[in-house]
């Protein structure tokens, strides 16, 4: 076989695809850049992903984009600020301020606002499903971290409220299922408003102020419908305000029926929006406020996969809000009514705009090792297309890790991988799985390693390079290399600061490719600039894990790509597993398909049941989504099949499921099947 072209396509299109209609939403609409994905060689992936992920900053078609937000976040600073001040945070130095990384706090300066909000429990709630809730993970880690590196607790004078206060801290995250969905996806537990509810109802238990984040890009969770149902019915002055983050126009949020709620989601947020308080907040009101900030960011590379940009516009936004509303929380020229003078919001203005330039440069950074990084997503599309084929990420820094977690969590509801099939370990473990020693690397090292086979693949994450010769990162490293077994290094590195402005000093490495004795080891290099002023020194950036996310993203997207997981843009092999899945998946056989919406929920149907169309009863085609989903889980490839009846007018597989699935267990590739 003639090795691929760089730019070149994998094959011919067989199969049109139906135009998504003006009411589908955003989020789970295909992107017109990206519509002969599956046909794509590894390069090729990456340059649309390229393409896709500039829709972040350009905006897509007359809609509000990142930038139109700007005016809001600032709206909403002298909230976030009231809350940092309440729990003791200010700036040191004002005058040292930079967009991204976080200057040093001190509890003295934050007693000089003598608000009697220092006396109350403040606490920052950020809630989500899947992606949604594990970066909301990430940004409770993150700024809980940075404010116990630098030393912030209390801001009460007296020792025994500092005591009983300080150990609380300022950011509590929410995710559907619990902790243990950070590592295995709990997505029917997405579908749950009550659980929702009654897990906000434990957040407020030891806060007096509240101000609650529920993040959904499409406007569709019911975990958070339940969470804004319950901030309206709350005790009065127990939440400050409440923002729905979401990437999709109200008029797209989803109106079908929520199992067990009395309300649909477009429902509950015309009811949230009715009985809150308008935004900005009105220094004259006692009602807690409501915010959709719902930026236009285009379709996902990916149909509905808003693992990527959703994903990263919703750690940009939160991380930009808190980053500058600690570096200016010590900021005295506004008042606690939260009204600020123009002066302060237009220096407001332009530390957040800055900070987006920031993550623009840091994704051109990334894509400016293209065809370095096609080597690592071509190596992951073979190991992805064999059944006993792994995908590691090994990382001893925590950050790093956890972006490798959270990658790897999303391949299984994403692309129907097993749990096994992309893993990541660290120094230690992941301590809230209940068994760290499992997900160490000195398990990899000593279980998995040895067992390694010419169909595995593994990502090295580091922050520095050469590693420290005594840590665990290294002697894995030193194994692989002595066991012959070919690896890769993705380094994110600072480039060196030389002026204060960072408008030209971010760049990026020419990766290179250099050999050992025994193997070799692709090492790509991101640089990612900070200001010199800005300490930020124990931690990665928001800049560099971007850089981070945008990379695991391509690795292990555009692998699954090359191993026959996508149809055009579309996920084919999903997992049946929430609400939203079902609804996705029924879109997508209507439409790949060219089926009715009836027809295709029949076929979809056939396939979670194994039966022939005429097995298919009444009851079951009556029967509640929640059931078919417990079926659902125990099938793999229910969309494929579905698909591939729909498609086989030849009547090759005679109409049978037991024959497609037959079909797509020798050849996943649902497209060669159709050739």
């Amino acid at each position: 076989t003639p090795p691929r072209q760089a730019n070149s396509k994998r094959g011919s299109r067989s199969v049109g695809m139906a135009q998504a209609s003006d009411n589908v939403p955003i989020t789970e609409q295909a992107n017109s850049l990206t519509t002969d994905l599956d046909l794509a060689s590894a390069l090729g992936c990456v340059r649309l992903f390229r393409q896709s992920d500039a829709q972040l900053f350009a905006g897509f078609q007359t809609y509000p984009s990142l930038y139109d937000l700007i005016p809001q976040l600032c709206a909403l600073l002298p909230v976030v600020r009231r809350f940092f001040r309440a729990h003791g945070c200010t700036q040191h130095n004002r005058t040292s301020c930079s967009c991204e990384p976080v200057a040093a706090v001190t509890p003295a300066s934050a007693r000089a606002s003598g608000s009697s909000d220092s006396c109350l429990r403040h606490r920052v709630v950020i809630s989500g499903s899947g992606t949604s809730g594990r970066l909301a993970y990430f940004v409770c880690r993150t700024f809980n971290q940075l404010l116990l590196e630098n030393k912030v607790t209390s801001s009460s004078d007296a020792s025994s409220a500092s005591s009983a206060r300080g150990s609380s801290p300022l950011f509590h995250h929410l995710i559907a299922g619990g902790d243990s969905a950070l590592m295995r996806a709990a997505e029917q537990a997405e579908d749950n408003p009550v659980r929702g509810a009654a897990d906000l109802e434990a957040a407020e238990l030891d806060a007096d102020r509240i101000l609650f984040i529920g993040v959904t890009c499409g406007l569709s969770a019911p975990y958070v419908a339940g969470q804004l149902r319950r901030v309206c019915d709350a005790p009065p002055g127990k939440y400050i305000g409440a923002v729905l983050l979401g990437f999709n126009q109200e008029s797209q949020a989803r109106r079908s029926i929520i199992e067990g709620w009395d309300r649909t989601f477009a429902e509950e947020l015309a009811a949230t929006r009715e009985a809150l308080a308008a935004f900005p907040p009105i220094p004259s009101t006692s009602r807690p406020f409501f915010w959709l900030c719902n930026p236009a960011i285009g379709p996902e590379a990916l149909s509905g996969s808003t693992r990527m940009k959703g994903g990263s516009a919703t750690k940009m936004i939160l991380d930009a809000l808190f980053s500058v509303a600690l570096q200016t929380s010590s900021n005295t020229d506004e008042i606690d009514d939260a009204s600020h003078s123009t002066t302060t919001s237009h220096a407001d203005q332009l530390l957040v705009e800055k900070a987006f330039f920031g993550y623009e440069r840091a994704m051109r950074a990334v894509y400016r090792t293209s065809s370095q990084l096609a080597c690592v997503v071509e190596r992951a599309g073979e190991t992805l297309s064999v059944a006993e084929g792994h995908l590691y990420y090994l990382a001893s820094d925590l950050d790093l890790a956890m972006l490798g977690l959270v990658d790897a969590s999303e391949c299984p509801p994403t692309f129907g991988a097993s749990y096994t099939t992309v893993q990541c370990f660290c120094d230690g473990g992941f301590s809230y799985t209940g068994e760290p020693e499992k997900t160490s690397l000195q398990r990899f090292l000593t279980s998995i390693l040895p067992a390694l086979t010419v169909h595995d693949t593994v990502v090295v994450l580091v922050r520095h390079w050469p590693l420290e010769p005594s840590s665990d990162l290294a002697s894995c490293v030193l194994a692989l290399s002595v066991a012959n077994h070919s690896h890769f290094v993705f380094h994110v590195a600072r480039a060196a600061q030389t002026q204060e402005d960072e408008s030209t000093a971010i760049s990026s490495s020419a990766g290179r490719m250099s050999t050992t004795t025994n193997t070799s080891v692709l090492r790509v290099q991101v640089q990612v600039s900070t200001s010199s002023s800005a300490r930020w020194a124990t931690r990665l950036s928001s800049y560099e894990t971007l850089a981070v996310k945008w990379a695991l993203n391509a690795i292990t997207t555009g692998g699954h790509v090359l191993a026959g997981k996508v149809l055009q843009n579309r996920m084919i092999d999903l997992r049946v597993s929430n609400n939203k899945l079902y609804c996705r998946s029924l879109a997508i056989v209507a439409q790949l398909g060219k089926v009715c919406p009836q027809r295709a929920e029949r076929l979809l149907l056939r396939a979670i049941y194994n039966l022939d169309e005429d097995q298919l009863t009444e009851s079951i085609c009556s029967a509640q989504v929640s059931v078919h989903l417990t079926h659902a889980a125990f099938q793999s490839s229910v969309v494929a099949c579905a698909l591939l009846l729909a498609l086989d007018h030849t009547h090759r597989y005679r109409d049978s499921v037991k024959l497609c699935k037959e079909a797509l267990a020798q050849t996943p590739t649902i497209r060669k099947l159709l050739i």
